[in-house]
């Protein structure tokens, strides 16, 4: 069993049960910015990385998760969930 799954299990699902998975979002994300899933899950601080961890939680967040669930999944506070929610959002109505 991955990781994603383990804690997806833990977490449960969105209100919306149509919603994607976090460990979902993460693939669909992971794979547009060219990332790998585990880079996105660990400490990694690059510009590119931490750009696509952003976005998954903006989608997370979009999609029902809580705040304190997709800093468990991310192992992140979620006070840097809620920073990583406001900049994806900056730089997106910035494009």
């Amino acid at each position: 069993m991955s990781r994603a799954t383990f804690i997806d299990g833990l977490l449960g699902r969105p209100r919306d049960k149509t919603a994607a998975s976090l460990s979902q979002i993460t693939r669909d994300v992971a794979a547009a910015y060219g990332v790998s899933v585990m880079d996105m899950c660990s400490k990694v601080r690059t510009y590119k990385v931490a750009h696509a961890r952003q976005e998954a939680m903006r989608r997370a967040k979009n999609l029902g998760f809580g705040v304190r669930a997709i800093g468990v999944f991310f192992s992140r506070d979620h006070t840097t969930v809620m920073h990583g929610i406001k900049a994806a959002t900056r730089r997106m109505a910035a494009e």
